[in-house]
């Protein structure tokens, strides 16, 4: 069928004019506006994949990975940049930062370096503190937490990880001399590991006294003053630390935590420490 502004009165009218169609006219309206959308969409996404350097994102990646410390977070971080039914290659994750980047405001180079693990860490859950050290378990079990806090609309800081008997040592020292106990034992300014005597003063007045728990600076189960003295579980690895803002939400992480257990979580163990404001989880 065909459509014309007026009859034609002749067959030379006929020639010069090209009859328009209600299939072309359906056409033209129909796809005018769609091509504007989708062409501004392909080139959006475009100009991310030209200015993107695939194979030096892959490389910085690599070294970021460890140097920055993200990589046992990788599983947050893929769910993070749009990636919930599978796990990609690294020139897909690379691609899927860039857009996450650009989307952020962020220079769009598809690496995950200092400024952009800064921002992702804000958009966790449960936030982790720079200087904490975290395992594959301990990090797995933390990512399959996140949903649980969510839902409930609560805040979590990891505040500890896995812990050396060197570092759990800087922590007694910290903590003694946060309460003055390095008048009563000067030793413990300069203790080690290997000598007991340097620290157990110090860190028997912080537990006994001052309701600090904390367990010693111990590799492995130990007998002090005639006491067996277990490890720190944090030492094995298999514990850390959850925290908020508000003292009172500490029995409902607490909560929220044995509900992951009752969901069949490997936890071993939930302690509430309000002295420490924190919830201690141990794990099988």
């Amino acid at each position: 069928m065909y459509i014309y502004a007026r009859q034609p009165s002749s067959s030379q009218y006929r020639r010069q004019h090209k009859p328009i169609t209600l299939r072309s006219l359906g056409r033209r309206y129909a796809s005018g506006p769609k091509k504007t959308v989708a062409g501004s969409l392909r080139k959006k996404l475009s100009e991310v994949k030209t200015s993107l350097d695939i194979d030096r994102a892959v490389r910085l990646n690599r070294q970021y990975a460890r140097s920055v410390g993200w990589q046992v977070y990788f599983d947050r971080i893929v769910r993070l940049v749009g990636f919930t039914t599978f796990t990609p290659n690294e020139r897909l994750f690379a691609e899927a930062v860039a857009r996450w980047q650009q989307h952020e405001g962020l220079p769009a180079i598809g690496a995950i370096g200092p400024k952009t693990w800064s921002r992702m860490q804000t958009k966790f859950s449960i936030a982790t503190r720079p200087a904490v050290k975290t395992t594959y378990s301990l990090e797995r079990v933390v990512y399959d937490l996140e949903p649980y806090f969510q839902k409930e609309g609560l805040q979590v800081q990891q505040t500890s990880g896995y812990r050396s008997p060197e570092y759990q040592l800087e922590l007694i020292k910290r903590k003694a001399i946060e309460y003055g106990l390095d008048k009563k034992y000067p030793s413990i300014r300069t203790a080690t590991v290997a000598d007991v005597e340097s620290w157990r003063g110090a860190w028997d007045e912080l537990l006994n006294k001052h309701g600090y728990i904390i367990n010693p600076p111990v590799p492995t189960e130990s007998r002090l003053a005639g006491r067996t003295i277990l490890a720190s579980t944090h030492s094995s690895g298999k514990a850390f630390d959850l925290s908020t803002y508000k003292r009172t939400d500490l029995a409902r992480i607490a909560a929220v935590v044995q509900r992951y257990k009752q969901d069949g979580g490997p936890i071993k163990q939930i302690l509430i420490e309000r002295k420490n404001n924190a919830v201690h989880v141990t794990l099988y």
